[in-house]
């Protein structure tokens, strides 16, 4: 014998409740709207929350990556100025076979001293240059003339 349901147990006409869509409740079993909000609200509060953690994951893996590449500047930043100090040496020994090594010192020194002024001169000057943010002053300005109250 078999254990089955008979074929007319099987083959009923369908309910009124059953003609929902699959995975939605029945008539009888819909959520309220107002627990629907507390679940979108919720939802939504979650979304934010963790795109929040997604960007700050991002952003400590970044700095990381920034703090690697500042780092190798630095590291670079020390050898050029090592070189700097050997080619200055090389240059004082250089101008040692034509003067007095004390003279060839100053001479280089006193080529230092003259690119530094000229370097100090060309600074200033794009400094005095820099107006600030004209535009945005000026834009600002007609909104203010826009806002002010008229006569």
């Amino acid at each position: 014998m078999s254990d089955a349901a008979p074929p007319s147990a099987a083959m009923t006409e369908p309910t009124p409740t059953s003609t929902v869509a699959a995975g939605s409740p029945a008539p009888s079993e819909r959520t309220p709207i107002p627990e629907l909000v507390t679940q979108a609200l919720s939802d939504a509060s979650s979304l934010v929350r963790l795109e929040i953690e997604l960007a700050k994951t991002e952003l400590a893996e970044q700095a990381k990556q920034g703090a690697a590449g500042m780092a190798l500047f630095i590291v670079a930043a020390v050898l050029a100025g090592t070189a700097w100090l050997l080619l200055s040496f090389a240059a004082v020994y250089g101008l040692a076979r034509v003067v007095p090594v004390w003279a060839a010192f100053l001479i280089v020194a006193g080529v230092y001293l003259l690119l530094g002024a000229l370097l100090v001169l060309i600074g200033r000057s794009r400094l005095q240059k820099v107006r600030g943010p004209e535009r945005a002053r000026h834009q600002l300005d007609l909104t203010k003339q826009a806002l002010a109250p008229k006569p």
